[in-house]
């Protein structure tokens, strides 16, 4: 099972560095996409399931697959904000900007 998945994974890596796709752009639906790179459902799902992970793509329901990361909605709420991240990153990110730290660097 994992070479399909794999060998989905590079038709579809090639797919979009042959079609030049730029951030935003959205795939073709999963079962054009299927017969495109000629590659089960279940391995394009694979696929796409590794690249979303890895960041490269996101996916909402209804609208399809688009390549890049995640746009912020304007009706994400706070508590999806909340659920990227967590508080130790929070303080990591303000004691690195914070007044003090940029003393120190210098």
């Amino acid at each position: 099972m994992a070479k399909r998945k794999e060998d989905a994974l590079m038709k579809l890596k090639a797919y979009v560095e042959q079609k030049e796709m730029s951030p935003g752009v959205r795939f073709l639906p999963e079962r054009m996409l299927c017969v495109e790179l000629d590659v089960s459902r279940s391995a394009l799902r694979e696929a796409f399931e590794t690249m979303e992970a890895n960041g490269e793509i996101w996916r909402r329901v209804g609208k399809g697959t688009f390549l890049g990361g995640r746009p912020i909605d304007e009706d994400t709420s706070v508590f999806q904000l909340s659920s990227m991240t967590s508080p130790v990153e929070i303080m990591e990110a303000r004691l690195f900007w914070s007044p003090s730290s940029l003393i120190l660097l210098q």
